[in-house]
């Protein structure tokens, strides 16, 4: 889920990279990438605050990147 509205993540994914629904303020975001280390990549990128809700496996990676970096810059 991106916490952003619909419009505004609607202009920075394109409908061939996912599928984007509305959800409050919010907007769920469904992407058909396995490669977690791209993804993580992708939507660090997008510039907006999101959280993982599935897959597990995904949770879990963003969450030990996440630790990886706030140990390796002092955080």
């Amino acid at each position: 889920m991106v916490r952003a509205p619909h419009e505004e993540v609607a202009r920075v994914i394109a409908p061939h990279v996912g599928v984007l629904e509305a959800e409050g303020t919010a907007t769920v975001v469904e992407l058909g990438i396995d490669d977690f280390e791209w993804l993580a990549g992708y939507l660090i990128g997008l510039g907006f605050d999101f959280e993982i809700r599935e897959p597990a496996d995904l949770r879990v990676f963003m969450a030990e990147l996440g630790m990886r970096l706030a140990d390796t810059h002092g955080l």
